[in-house]
């Protein structure tokens, strides 16, 4: 935590700009942990955002990436207009047979370079403009990828798991889906423990707009000074 702020201190630059520095923070939770909320609360509040997900659906669209996946997984996971069908594909990756696991590394190890290349060129992009004092990057499997080590700070999304388990429905998701899906990844407790600010939500809206509030101020205190105080 506090090694991460204070490398800080060697930041972006001394010229004279709208921002200085900018704090680079790592979002992460479990699935359906409602993190795109905290990230559009940070983002209100003056923050960028870059969203892993959506950098994820970019690089389904690079060709060799797009051509690596069908080569490794079959034309089964094309739907009628040609394009990756994600559900075709979640259904090979997503599981908890030692054949779905190598499924899931083969395409991580096609997909999150890419992912990666752009979340970084887009953070690159961010502090040319130096529009933001915070960055923030909403990536779900942060932890697991080393994406950590590009960040200045961890954000943990603490959500009841009855709670993510309603908000999971409403993406199509029952309870073992999010079991199934939750396997892949690093236990919570573990990602929680490598966080180094944790936000509780819950559907008290009120609760989890303070503790952004404090959350933003200890932020724009990292940035400023290489200590979360």
């Amino acid at each position: 935590g506090n090694d991460r702020a204070a490398e800080l201190g060697n930041a972006l630059g001394t010229e004279s700009t709208q921002v200085r520095y900018q704090a680079i923070v790592g979002l992460i939770g479990g699935i359906a942990s409602g993190k795109s909320l905290i990230a559009s609360l940070l983002q209100d509040r003056g923050a960028a955002v870059v969203d892993a997900d959506r950098l994820a659906h970019q690089a389904l669209q690079d060709p060799l990436v797009f051509q690596g996946i069908v080569d490794r997984f079959g034309p089964s996971i094309l739907g009628h207009d040609g394009k990756i069908d994600r559900s075709a594909l979640g259904r090979l990756v997503f599981g908890v047979t030692p054949e779905s696991r190598s499924n899931l590394e083969d395409l991580e190890a096609k997909i999150h370079p890419r992912v990666l290349e752009l979340g970084l060129a887009e953070i690159a992009q961010h502090r040319v403009t130096k529009k933001h004092p915070v960055i923030v990057l909403d990536a779900p499997l942060l932890l697991e990828a080393k994406w950590d080590a590009h960040c200045d700070a961890i954000v943990f999304v603490d959500t009841p798991l009855e709670l993510r388990q309603e908000w999971a429905k409403r993406r199509g998701w029952d309870g073992e889906e999010l079991a199934r899906r939750e396997a892949n990844q690093m236990p919570l407790n573990a990602k929680a423990a490598a966080a180094d600010f944790l936000i509780h939500n819950s559907q008290d809206w009120e609760s989890v707009s303070r503790q952004v509030d404090v959350l933003w101020e200890r932020l724009l205190s990292l940035r400023a000074n290489g200590s979360y105080s």
